[in-house]
């Protein structure tokens, strides 16, 4: 969860210095469907993007017998 925080926090941080001017609102139905799509697109990047960093942060150098103890622990667990 802490790595979570920090990718979350980082984003954010890069979020909050691109930001300019308010971006400028749809005029059109085209427009707005353009601008949907754009965020979904945004969203999903940036969904992706948290997961893999928080992925690489937490589990860089696992060894197999560590995810062998997670496994375990994670099944035991489930009972």
């Amino acid at each position: 969860m802490r790595n979570l925080k920090a990718v979350v926090a980082e984003v954010r941080k890069e979020k909050e210095a691109g930001q300019g001017d308010a971006p400028k609102q749809p005029q059109t139905e085209e427009e707005e469907d353009a601008w949907f799509k754009d965020q979904h697109q945004t969203f999903s990047q940036a969904e992706k993007r948290l997961l893999e960093e928080t992925f690489k942060r937490t589990f860089v150098g696992w060894t197999d017998d560590d995810w062998k103890k997670f496994k375990e622990a994670y099944e035991k667990s489930l009972q």
